[in-house]
């Protein structure tokens, strides 16, 4: 997948020109690129960055065709994204939910036992689509791996769910069954178009 970022609205902190390209190794194993070990570890799955495009359509190259157990298939057929803007709220699978809640909850003196009810509510309440968007928070169908480690990658450089609507009545795209993947940024590294180290993690 690729980002064409002079194609849409400005994000803050966000580049405001260049393409960004994700790749994810796809092979026989079903991992698609994950290393549960080292999420940043950039070696089957790379974020690369290209400050400049070269409009000379005479001096770029076709990409090669390369085939894939269909079994293993992640995309089903290429798509072209029609960028739009937008608001979400904090998805409760994310790390920073449980801060947030327990922020308000000092600050208005909600007991333990409110909190609880607060928790379940906001649960079901705030229902964040595991669509595709950039910015924003992330949604993770099991658990945020920032939970233990790497919690400095505090931007969603790129979400991708599972995207329902393909041919012959095949998901665009599927993570295993029916997940989400993210890519993760430091806030410090989006500001400077740094993307050698991003967090990748998908999850169904």
């Amino acid at each position: 997948m690729q980002i064409n970022f002079e194609e849409f609205e400005a994000l803050e902190n966000y580049p405001t020109k260049g393409i960004l390209q994700f790749y994810v190794l796809v092979d026989d194993s079903g991992e698609y690129g994950i290393n549960f070990e080292d999420i940043t570890k950039q070696e089957k799955f790379r974020v690369v960055y290209f400050e400049t495009i070269e409009k000379d359509e005479s001096k770029l190259q076709e990409a090669p065709t390369i085939e894939c157990d269909e079994e293993n298939e992640l995309i089903n057929k290429p798509c072209l994204l029609i960028p739009e803007h937008g608001e979400m709220g904090i998805s409760p699978s994310c790390y920073q939910f449980n801060q947030i809640v327990e922020k308000y909850a000092m600050k208005y003196e909600i007991d333990e036992a409110e909190k609880s009810d607060l928790n379940n509510y906001l649960y079901d309440f705030l229902n964040v689509k595991e669509d595709i968007h950039i910015g924003g928070y992330s949604a993770f169908t099991q658990d945020d791996p920032r939970e233990t480690s790497d919690q400095d990658l505090t931007e969603t450089l790129l979400q991708i769910g599972t995207i329902p609507g393909g041919p012959n009545d095949l998901e665009y795209i599927m993570w295993g069954d029916s997940g989400t993947a993210n890519f993760l940024i430091s806030l410090e590294d989006l500001k400077a178009c740094n993307f050698t180290r991003v967090g990748y993690i998908w999850d169904c």
